[in-house]
């Protein structure tokens, strides 16, 4: 990383390498299936 630059925390990168690899859609499908199921679950 070029000096000039501020530092960024490392999650900051992996979630950027995330969305570019174009999961980004897969995990929003997911949390929005995700969260009601879980919600039940413990319900």
């Amino acid at each position: 990383m070029p000096p000039s630059l501020p530092k960024r925390p490392a999650w900051v990168e992996e979630f950027r390498a995330f969305i570019m690899r174009g999961s980004v859609v897969d995990l929003t499908v997911g949390i929005i299936i995700g969260a009601p199921s879980r919600r039940s679950s413990t319900a």
